[in-house]
């Protein structure tokens, strides 16, 4: 059996049967399977996020892991920003333009991460 997170809480049963036992007896044990899997990490349903300048960008990280995460570490240039699942940025500006990470760990040995791209438009300047 090769552990996977489709196999995530199946149950197996052995059952034997020798000569020693009654015609009809048998001895029957069954047991769960248990996976625990590392973070997978997606981050909303546009890469890249397209926002007007001015605009409220709503940034989503969801996570599919075993044991579950409680909370996620969002970065952007480096810098961590936040520990929600939900980012928001209320008022989007041209410095908001970049590359955000989304990152989730659940001490398994190996983080998910992800990455969402924000390009904010605007107007012509003078």
């Amino acid at each position: 059996i090769v552990p996977q997170k489709t196999g995530d809480g199946a149950t197996y049963r052995c059952t034997v049967w020798n000569r020693a036992l009654g015609q009809r007896q048998k001895l029957e044990s069954r047991a769960s399977l248990g996976v625990n899997y590392f973070p997978r990490v997606t981050i909303g349903q546009h890469n890249s996020l397209r926002i007007e300048e001015g605009d409220t960008a709503v940034l989503t990280c969801k996570v599919d892991s075993k044991p579950m995460v409680d909370n996620v570490k969002w970065t952007r240039s480096g810098r961590y920003i936040a520990t929600t699942f939900r980012h928001v940025i209320p008022t989007v500006d041209i410095e908001d333009e970049g590359p955000y990470y989304c990152e989730a760990d659940n001490n398994l040995g190996q983080t998910g991460k992800a990455e969402l791209n924000i390009s904010v438009l605007y107007g012509p300047r003078v």
